[in-house]
């Protein structure tokens, strides 16, 4: 007996939407419990960070702010489970247009136009919602340390129509002591970029970027009196 593809749906839906309750719940339990981790909101793409977009010699190279967002339940779940981090009410999406003539040679890189640096501590995991229009490629962040070096994070693979919540560890960093890190060094963001394989089809592509996360790991453990590191913490 085959299910109605209404129904069907339905169900997909249903159990994506569980699963992406199930993960929210796990991390706001985790950083309730666990006073050495906080959640920092870097980049809410509302138009405060301008942006440059960096690609080859396409003549299609457009970036804006634009107001429109993901409408997935979801999406507004993380707010509400996360509201201390979400203070306002973001309305704008980062909008990236460009064209690829030879997709396995391109990257469309989008770098920022001012210092996006990290808080102090060490990044343990990225959170971003990306829009995509099941394109044969990878979303890639480049980290930069004044004593680490330049290291690009594999976010995730752009294989899918519509809006959806890309996650990735930061192993990269894994084996950076706590003690090692001083006050006067901190991990920035110097560029997000897309890149593509050989069986993308050339033309236009069509991306939006919105919210996102990264959970740190506090250098020290907190005491009374302790400074307050800047950011937004889960408290």
């Amino acid at each position: 007996m085959k299910l109605p593809l209404s129904i069907l749906f339905f169900g997909i839906f249903f159990l994506i939407s569980s699963l992406f309750s199930n993960e929210v719940q796990t991390l706001v339990e985790f950083l309730k419990n666990n006073k050495t981790h906080f959640l920092f909101l870097l980049e809410p793409f509302d138009g405060k960070t301008p942006y440059g977009l960096k690609s080859s010699d396409s003549f299609l190279r457009d970036l804006q702010f634009v107001e429109k967002g993901p409408e997935e339940p979801s999406f507004e779940l993380e707010r509400d489970s996360l509201r201390e981090i979400f203070l306002e009410k973001e309305n704008l999406s980062l909008q990236v247009y460009s064209y690829l003539e030879i997709p396995e040679r391109e990257k469309i890189r989008i770098v920022p136009k001012q210092k996006k640096f990290f808080p102090f501590g060490l990044p343990i995991r990225i959170f971003i919602w990306v829009y995509s229009q099941n394109y044969k490629g990878n979303l890639k962040l480049i980290l930069n340390h004044p004593r680490y070096g330049r290291k690009i994070v594999i976010v995730g693979e752009l294989n899918f129509y519509g809006w959806r919540r890309l996650e990735a560890k930061i192993p990269i960093f894994g084996t950076v002591s706590r003690l090692n890190l001083t006050r006067k060094e901190f991990f920035e963001l110097e560029e997000i970029f897309l890149d593509f394989q050989k069986s993308q089809k050339s033309g236009t592509i069509l991306v939006y970027l919105d919210r996102f996360l990264v959970l740190m790991e506090n250098k020290e453990l907190p005491y009374p009196g302790i400074e307050i590191e800047d950011g937004w913490k889960l408290k």
